[in-house]
């Protein structure tokens, strides 16, 4: 190497390490802003994040998570998103549509991990915004949150590639402490998957005592992993080989018990952004927010705004816009339609429904929303996950019958 290009690169790496010194010297919620603002518009690896930055984020949301009851108790308004499964255009395209946390209260339905390219970053700067803004972020678990799943669908790969095993054991130590579901004005619960025979009242889970793993069968596990569907009248085994399937019967005195009206719920597939697996009745949704879930077919990404007298609305992001959200126009001046579908609380049918263009559309988005197919019921061939859910093999499960709660 040539003396001027060994000068050369002391040079680069001392003014890398100053601005590194300069960032841990700041104020915590100043350094917070600065990798919020870098992630917000980065087109780098790791949306910006250094080693070193995950390694902070990681174990200053595992301390704020730890210290959230198993049982969050919010208030809306809030909007809500599904499975993100390492979709990070669609993350950021969701809180450029939506609003940032500095202003909107947003809560996540767990499966931030797996199958999309971008993982890390995606769960990196959910992290950072939990730290910085712990009263308007609430992270939930999903079930790609574990050691188990996140090292078959990609997630150990990502960061083996990107970083080092080291690093994704530190990620799954933070997965142990997020909380497993959240009530909304003591009217909607929220969870990843669904509800349980074990599950009687929902004060049950604020007694979940955290960090833990994801057990091989009972209440943690169904609520992380159970699904509706319409072909059950109460609960019966999933096909999954772990968990149970729950029915409109199901549903509806769980909600009774609890004085309850709505369960949203991520976790599976909704071509549309979201469906009501038991239509007509409204008393169950699930909202996914992941639109790169299968190369045949359009996904749309989606997120649930609730209002604060409990009005409910649906945003489809757009298919056809940049996801960074630069302060310039969009390219060549186009417009992005957003699709709003509002609903009274869950059980009146009788608001129509609405749907609210936000601006002109784009030549290409009026293009794939003609071609999509149209509104159809939640059934067991649109419903499943893309990728077909490995059995879990002897595993012993009480019998169901003793399994629900009376």
């Amino acid at each position: 190497m040539k003396k001027v290009d060994l000068i050369e690169n002391i040079q680069i790496h001392s003014q890398i390490e100053a601005s590194q010194i300069q960032l841990f010297l700041m104020d915590p919620n100043e350094r917070l802003d600065a990798l919020i603002n870098e992630a917000l518009i980065s087109t780098k690896d790791l949306a910006g994040f250094t080693i070193k930055d995950i390694i902070w984020v990681c174990t200053g949301a595992q301390e704020v998570l730890a210290s959230e009851s198993s049982l969050l108790s919010l208030e809306a308004p809030i909007k809500i998103c599904g499975d993100l499964h390492g979709m990070y255009t669609d993350l950021i395209k969701a809180f450029k549509h939506g609003g940032l946390p500095s202003h909107t209260k947003w809560l996540f339905l767990g499966d931030y991990v797996d199958r999309g390219p971008q993982s890390i970053e995606v769960v990196c700067l959910l992290f950072a915004m939990k730290m910085r803004y712990p009263d308007r972020v609430f992270l939930l678990r999903g079930n790609h949150e574990s050691n188990d799943m996140s090292s078959i669908f990609g997630f150990s790969e990502e960061c083996s590639k990107k970083l080092n095993t080291t690093m994704w054991n530190l990620f799954c130590d933070v997965f142990n402490v997020l909380p497993l579901a959240a009530v909304i004005n003591k009217a909607f619960f929220c969870v990843h998957g669904g509800i349980s025979p074990d599950l009687g009242h929902v004060a049950q889970i604020s007694r979940i005592k955290r960090p833990v793993t994801i057990p091989k069968t009972g209440l943690i596990c169904d609520l992380l992993w159970s699904d509706p569907d319409i072909n059950v009248s109460y609960f019966e085994d999933s096909d999954r080989g772990n968990t149970v399937m729950w029915g409109l019967t199901a549903a509806r005195k769980f909600l009774t018990i609890n004085k309850l009206q709505l369960i949203i719920r991520g976790h599976q597939v909704a071509a549309e952004g979201y469906n009501f697996p038991f239509t007509p009745d409204h008393n169950v949704v699930t909202v996914f927010t992941s639109s790169c879930h299968s190369p045949d077919n359009i996904i749309r990404a989606c997120y649930m705004t609730i209002e604060e007298d409990l009005k409910y609305s649906f945003t489809l992001l757009p298919l056809d816009t940049p996801a960074i959200p630069h302060p310039s126009s969009p390219k060549n001046g186009e417009k992005t339609t957003i699709q709003r579908r509002q609903m009274r609380v869950a059980g009146s049918n009788k608001l129509p429904l609405q749907k609210t263009s936000i601006t002109s559309s784009a030549t290409n988005l009026r293009k794939s929303l003609k071609s999509e197919a149209p509104s159809r019921k939640l059934t067991r061939s649109n419903s499943q996950t893309c990728k077909s859910l490995p059995n879990i093999d002897n595993v012993r499960r009480r019998p169901l019958a003793e399994r629900i709660y009376h």
